[in-house]
């Protein structure tokens, strides 16, 4: 559209160019002419107010291709910003839901690949890994752990990370880890979800861990 302006606005000058070359050629002639009778003269103003005419059909012109432009410009704009509503509206449809079944304590018991020919199992019991989702959002994984004392043994969950989670489009599940001086986000996919186990699949990695309520 740019090239096109630049071209008429070339074309619009080379005319105007020439129709003041047309008048100051007719000036010359009526000054060294020997004589003008009344008729030359007419033909002289006819002449110039044909090239006065069609210096305004040219403006006139030029006007109207502006205003074409412009208002063509004014719809493109328009039809991009309604393309970036519907885009929005597009992205307001991943919905970010609050599932009440993962708000609770899990334990992970095993962590194997999609063609699941490695595993490894983790404990059931101290020591083991804990992650506990909240309802507020957020969520925290302890490593869960005996202390042996000389009379008796206790039990101590130690803080590994924490952060933020959230569910979009009821399996797709998101943890933000929270670091001293950075964050780590981990997607996972939702296989299974129930009242008895969690198994989730890593979006990134050919990972899936598998989860037990801990009661």
């Amino acid at each position: 559209m740019l090239k096109i302006k630049v071209v008429f606005l070339i074309y619009i000058a080379i005319q105007v160019v020439k129709m003041l070359n047309e008048i100051l050629r007719n000036i010359t002639e009526y000054f060294y002419k020997s004589s003008l009778d009344y008729f030359n003269f007419g033909n002289y103003t006819i002449e110039n107010k044909k090239t006065k005419m069609k210096f305004t059909y040219y403006i006139i012109l030029g006007l109207i291709f502006f205003s074409a432009c412009i208002n063509k410009e004014s719809e493109v704009k328009t039809k991009q910003d309604e393309t970036k509503e519907k885009i929005s509206e597009q992205d307001n449809t991943i919905t970010t839901t609050s599932n009440p079944k993962i708000t609770h304590q899990w334990i992970l018991i095993s962590r194997t690949n999609t063609e699941k020919d490695k595993t490894v199992m983790f404990n059931t019991t101290a020591p083991s890994i804990i992650t506990q989702f909240e309802e507020n959002g957020f969520f925290s994984t302890f490593d869960y752990i005996e202390i042996e004392n000389d009379d008796n043994t206790s039990q101590k969950l130690e803080p590994r990370s924490s952060g933020q989670w959230e569910i979009h489009n009821d399996n797709e599940l998101v943890m933000r880890h929270n670091l001293s001086d950075s964050a780590i986000n981990n997607s996972y996919i939702i296989l299974e979800l129930n009242d008895e186990n969690l198994i989730i699949k890593n979006s990134e990695k050919d990972m899936i861990d598998t989860y037990k309520k801990r009661n």
